[in-house]
């Protein structure tokens, strides 16, 4: 957990980004899911195009309450943190 939230380590296949992106959220480690979540739609962009599928609006959760200081890690965000 530490290794990946300090950037150091990158999940190795789909379960694990699952399995960590769950972990992140029930910890409330916001910023850190909705990094994941991001990186996840870089390596399937087309799961981001999946209306029906709920990881859009996952995705959208984890980053507004990262943005409104919600994350256990890092409560305060910068300005250039809270648009990116």
């Amino acid at each position: 957990m530490p290794a990946f939230l300090d950037g150091k380590y990158q999940p190795q296949n789909d379960d694990e980004r699952f399995a960590l992106l769950g972990i992140r959220q029930f910890k409330g480690y916001y910023r850190a899911a909705a990094r994941l979540s991001a990186d996840a739609f870089a390596a399937y962009p087309t799961v981001a195009d999946e209306l029906k599928s709920r990881a859009r609006y996952t995705a959208g959760y984890f980053e507004v309450l990262a943005g409104c200081g919600h994350d256990r890690t890092t409560p305060t965000l910068d300005a250039e943190e809270r648009a990116g």
